[in-house]
């Protein structure tokens, strides 16, 4: 199984693939009509966009990393599906928050710009898991021998590709 976050103790072994970012996104049209956030406080004064699951309280929109500050955000649309939150940012609705891979595609599309990266919190750890020693039969091995590699590779969980796509260009370029 593919795990994100951090894994409780368990009779399960984890091999880490990688990690993901956990970003605050919002659409150039956003953007141009409230600006932008230049720190985290300022989140207070924007229209932001909440996931609700089912059980769980309320998110805090934490930013800081090591200097964690909660942002009483204004959420101005609460959705239950991921899909709909990065439709509504894309849509022009607000700021919410996401998991790297959630939005790789609308940031490198231009759709979506990543805000207060220097605010983050740590990355999410990412592991694939499996039962202990012997109890893993040849399947799942020869899966782990083809999928760790790969998953390792993939920029989103080396945290990277959320370059904006001139910025890519120019990263290419050597400038």
């Amino acid at each position: 199984a593919l795990r994100i976050g951090r894994l409780p103790s368990s009779g399960l072994t984890a091999v880490a693939v990688g990690t993901l970012r956990v970003v605050l996104v919002a659409s150039p049209a956003y953007l141009a009509r409230h600006g932008s956030p230049r720190a985290p406080v300022e989140l207070a004064e924007h229209d932001t966009i909440g996931l609700a699951i089912e059980g769980q309280e309320e998110a805090r929109w934490a930013r800081g990393g090591a200097r964690r500050r909660a942002a009483a955000a204004r959420e101005r649309l609460v959705v239950n599906s991921t899909a709909v939150k990065v439709a509504a940012a894309v849509a022009g609705q607000g700021i919410t928050r996401a998991l790297a891979y959630q939005v790789e595609d609308e940031v490198r599309a231009g759709e979506l710009r990543v805000l207060l990266a220097e605010h983050e919190p740590p990355p999410i750890p990412v592991h694939l898991v499996y039962p202990e020693g012997r109890a893993a039969s040849a399947k799942v091995r020869e899966l782990l021998r083809f999928a760790t590699p790969r998953l390792r590779a993939l920029p989103v969980l080396r945290g990277e590709g959320l370059e904006a796509p001139a910025i890519r260009s120019r990263a290419r370029r050597g400038r």
